[in-house]
């Protein structure tokens, strides 16, 4: 197994290295917009390497210059058994960025030059990117119970692990489900009416499903597209063309237009570019994807800033979103689709409204299921990380601000708020009691209740390598002053994204995939026992196991069963819920 690293400036050439942008003095921005795209759609066209990448970049021209780069470059990846590349996604979402919003230059260089110049503005930025891992990696960290390679995965993939671990199929067919949930949801309360009509009148839509027909292009683009490279929407000369690019337009990055770079924020909010009448480009297939759901609802939160209070009369948008719907409609639904005919299954919502914790604090699980012995509590965090603290410079802050969502934090009063973790470990202690204080289920001997303890993220950026150690280690801190009957009972917390449940939710309602057998060979495989190993190889697999998310490890289980990922009964619900999609409005 050969581990990757990007290649550093110093190590192509013998010149001193300038800042990235001075090599791109006289390039036009429409040849900086093409390679960034371009690099940006080759993301999932197989295993990449330096080589691939410079066949991309180099013409005939450059044959000598290219020749001696590749000879120095394979005579490192030889000594170092490696693998190179050249671009970083980060790099070439940057350059867009840079090249979108500089003002017009004149293209200059010749095709040699601007091949070459390219290259190095690459690899420069490559060091850039190096520092801040370097930072990270060195940054004094004391927390209980964190190994060495958790700290290390955690240290160089917080800041761009969303970046470049992905299928783009799969995030597109789970946006799209959660996005028609999502106005299902809106559609079905009437508090939420004047929000959704807000948000279709921007599109002019009269209904959601009229602007699903129209995104349906830019999606049907994506999945079908079968070139290695930049992905392009060209609009039909049909009575719709009109329409289709004002539609689009909405969607598009204004050229000179300023944006907030801080996580390419406004690159993931409008993630495609205007190339010319009726030809639009793609800036990263990944970020369109995550824009049918995940920017949906920053779009209705900037609606509701813009208005509040007149849209929702005082409603906290944010609060009922990750209350009401992450919560209640989505998980709560899709649990129920999961447990209901198999055990005792009760919702938050549910055990909120009967009242069974009334005088005993509330704080209900988000969800409860128990058959037999063995209980599974929920506790849903639909929570976002400061995009400060994803940026890559401050290692520290990004710890500090994961303990904040997922274990305690100070209010502004100065009092500490329990989360996650702890929110976890009150119901544990209520399970375990003698008195049984969860009302609701009695029929049980604690003593003898095997528990598994799930936390439930809604971004797919929490299934970065680690930080189920990481959490894990806070919850085994609190687990350990129980008592070791307690540590006995009680498995390791795993955390587990939402759009892992919905993918496989079919094979778990059909109980082809049990959750808790899943669970517990999970953890066989994070908390392996001591073995003799063959080979240096089989070591290595084995300890880069051990910080694998669930969602990696639920993978491989399923397909060595033959079961993919695909939520088929859900998803022909799905279409049927929007079967005007396939055609206009009358």
């Amino acid at each position: 197994m050969k581990l990757g690293r990007l290649v550093e400036f110093e190590e192509a050439f013998d010149e001193p290295k300038q800042d990235w942008r001075n090599y791109l003095a006289g390039i036009g921005n429409d040849a900086l917009l093409l390679a960034a795209t371009h690099f940006l759609g080759r993301q999932e066209t197989g295993p990449r390497s330096y080589y691939s990448d410079m066949e991309q970049m180099f013409g005939p021209h450059n044959e000598i210059a290219a020749r001696n780069v590749f000879r120095r470059l394979e005579r490192i990846e030889q000594e170092e058994k490696s693998v190179l590349k050249i671009v970083h996604p980060k790099s070439a979402l940057r350059l867009f960025e840079y090249a979108i919003q500089r003002p017009e230059e004149p293209h200059t260089q010749t095709d040699a030059e601007l091949e070459l110049n390219l290259f190095k503005a690459f690899i420069a930025q490559n060091n850039e990117y190096s520092d801040e891992q370097s930072a990270a990696l060195k940054a004094h960290i004391e927390e209980p119970g964190l190994s060495t390679l958790a700290k290390l995965s955690l240290a160089s993939t917080h800041s761009d692990f969303e970046l470049v671990n992905f299928d783009t199929s799969r995030v597109l067919l789970i946006q799209l489900m959660k996005s028609v949930r999502l106005f299902q949801f809106l559609e079905a309360d009437v508090t939420y009416h004047p929000l959704l009509a807000a948000f279709l009148h921007q599109y002019d839509c009269p209904k959601w499903q009229d602007y699903m027909r129209r995104l349906a292009g830019v999606v049907k683009t994506i999945i079908y597209y079968n070139k290695k490279g930049r992905i392009e929407i060209q609009i039909p000369h049909d009575e719709d063309y009109a329409a289709s690019c004002a539609f689009l337009d909405k969607l598009t990055i204004t050229p000179g237009s300023k944006l907030d770079e801080h996580d390419f924020l406004s690159t993931r909010a409008k993630p495609i570019y205007k190339q010319s009448e009726g030809i639009y480009a793609v800036v990263f297939p990944v970020f369109v994807a995550e824009m049918l759901h995940k920017g949906m609802f920053f779009q209705l939160n900037e609606l509701v800033k813009k208005t509040k209070p007149k849209l929702l009369k005082g409603v906290d948008w944010r609060g009922a979103y990750c209350q009401a719907f992450s919560e209640d409609y989505l998980l709560g639904g899709l649990l129920d689709t999961i447990f209901r005919k198999r055990g005792l299954a009760w919702s938050g919502k549910r055990i909120k409204a009967e009242q069974w914790l009334k005088g005993q604090g509330d704080a209900e699980p988000d969800y409860y299921f128990r058959t037999g012995k063995r209980v599974i509590l929920f506790e849903s965090k639909d929570v976002n990380i400061k995009k400060e603290a994803k940026a890559g410079q401050d290692f520290a802050g990004f710890l500090a601000e994961t303990r904040s969502k997922f274990y305690h934090y100070l209010d502004k009063s100065g009092n500490m708020q329990e989360v996650g973790v702890l929110q976890l470990m009150r119901n544990i202690k209520r399970l375990l009691s003698p008195d049984k204080e969860l009302r609701f289920d009695t029929a049980y001997n604690p003593t003898s209740l095997l528990i598994y303890p799930v936390l439930v993220v809604h971004d797919r950026l929490y299934n970065m390598p680690g930080l189920n150690e990481l959490v894990n280690g806070w919850f085994q801190q609190e687990l350990i002053q129980l008592g070791e009957q307690a540590v006995k009972q009680v498995h390791p917390l795993v955390i587990i994204d939402i759009d892992t449940l919905l993918a496989y939710q079919d094979h778990f309602a059909s109980k082809k995939l049990v959750l808790w057998e899943v669970i517990e060979a999970h953890n066989r495989s994070v908390h392996p026992q001591k073995r003799i190993v063959r080979s240096e190889q089989e070591a290595r697999r084995l300890m880069l196991r051990t910080v694998d998310p669930f969602v990696q490890f639920l993978d491989d289980y399923a397909r060595k069963q033959g079961l993919a990922p695909t939520p088929t009964k859900q998803f022909a619900q799905l279409i049927e819920a929007m079967q005007d999609i396939t055609e206009p409005t009358e």
